[in-house]
Parts: C-alpha cells; sequence; structure tokens
C-alpha cells in the first residue's frame, strides 16, 4: 500500500476546510458580491439583467451561475458550499497543470499550496467572482499546454473556449488571451524559421541525388 505524503494530507486538510468554511461560516455579502446576488435574483426572479447601478460594471457570468443555483433552491449558504466544490475542482486542476508541466510530486506540492492559501479557502465564504473564473483559468491553461504539441483544433478550440467562459465571469481573465496569442506567434515563428532552414539546406537534395 502506497504511504500517505504530507503533501496528500495537505490536500485532504484543505478540501475540508472548504467545505466546513461553506457550511459552518456565514456568506460575506457586501460591495461587490451584493451588487452580484441582487443581479442573480433578478435574473432567476425573470427580470432580466437588472440592477440599481450599471450593470455594465460587472459581467454576466458570475451573476447568471449564482440565478442557477437560487433557481434550484439555493440560498447565500448553498452558493458558498457550490463555491467550495468549485474550490476543491480548483486544487484538481492546478494538480493536472503542474503534472503536466513538471512531475507528479511537484504537481502535489503545488495542490498543496492551492489547498491551504487562505484567501482561497475563505474564498468560497465571499460569493465573488472568483470562485468561478479561477477554475475556467486553471482549465485556459492546461488546454494552452496540450495544444503546445498539437495539431487538433480541439486543443485550441479548448483553450479558446474556456478563456471565452472566464471572461464573460470576469473581464480581467481576457489577459490571458495574450498568452495564447504570445505562443501561437512564436509557434508560427519556429515554424518559419525550420522551413527556411529545410529549404535551403542542402542535405534534401545531396539525399535525392544519390538515390
Amino acid at each position: 500500500m502506497r504511504r500517505l505524503h504530507f503533501t496528500h494530507i495537505a490536500v485532504a486538510v484543505g478540501v475540508l476546510a472548504r467545505i466546513a468554511w461553506a457550511l459552518g461560516a456565514p456568506p460575506v455579502v457586501r460591495d461587490d458580491a451584493e451588487v452580484y446576488r441582487a443581479l442573480a435574483r433578478s435574473i432567476a426572479a425573470g427580470h432580466g439583467y437588472a440592477a440599481s447601478a450599471p450593470t455594465a460594471y460587472w459581467t454576466p457570468g458570475w451573476p447568471g451561475w449564482m440565478a442557477l443555483l437560487f433557481r434550484l433552491g439555493a440560498n447565500d449558504r448553498g452558493v458558498a458550499l457550490a463555491s467550495a466544490l468549485l474550490g476543491c475542482a480548483t486544487v484538481a486542476l492546478v494538480w493536472v497543470f503542474a503534472r503536466a508541466l513538471a512531475s507528479t510530486r511537484l504537481a502535489w506540492r503545488a495542490a498543496a499550496i492551492c489547498a491551504l492559501l487562505p484567501s482561497l479557502v475563505l474564498l468560497p465564504g465571499a460569493l465573488l467572482s472568483e470562485n468561478l473564473a479561477l477554475p475556467l483559468v486553471v482549465v485556459a491553461a492546461i488546454a494552452l499546454l496540450r495544444a503546445r504539441g498539437s495539431e487538433r483544433a480541439r486543443d485550441h478550440a479548448i483553450f479558446g473556449a474556456a478563456v471565452a467562459a472566464a471572461t464573460f465571469v470576469r473581464e480581467s481573465c481576457a489577459a490571458f488571451l495574450v498568452a495564447g496569442v504570445v505562443f501561437a506567434c512564436a509557434r508560427g515563428a519556429a515554424r518559419s524559421r525550420a522551413s527556411r532552414f529545410f529549404s535551403s539546406s542542402p542535405a534534401p537534395r545531396t539525399v535525392c541525388s544519390t538515390r
């Protein structure tokens, strides 16, 4: 039987802490969270995306997610619990990302840091858009890694869809598109250099002439 490492225990503690905090502590609803909840309740009641302030300041993804939970019968604590589950998913996605980037050992360390970071442990109780934006951004990062050496359009489409969804939740996530553009330009430049090298190299012609 494989022995548990302290990073495994740390991840478990972080996951349980999120759920315990969401179930035991009253949700904090103020500032942006208060506006998000008002928008969500308006959507759930069928009144559309309406609030007392201009709604262009708040992207509709997070209120839409909260509205879905409200329609299913959840209250503020139910939203906090759903956010805690999103936080657990973020921990798992960080493990996948670090595993693809480095090794299994470092993946567990990264997941443990994500699981125990106090600001992320307490985030579900704040009812803020970061609860949904974070896992979507990590999904985009994983998709970008997989698209790095792939010719399949599906991998690039997943990256684009994840960034679009994250931007729909939190507009600052649009900056992640820059990483995709830089990656695509760098890859195109590398292909161009390789193409010029092989077209100018006498090796292919030499091989053909020796047949």
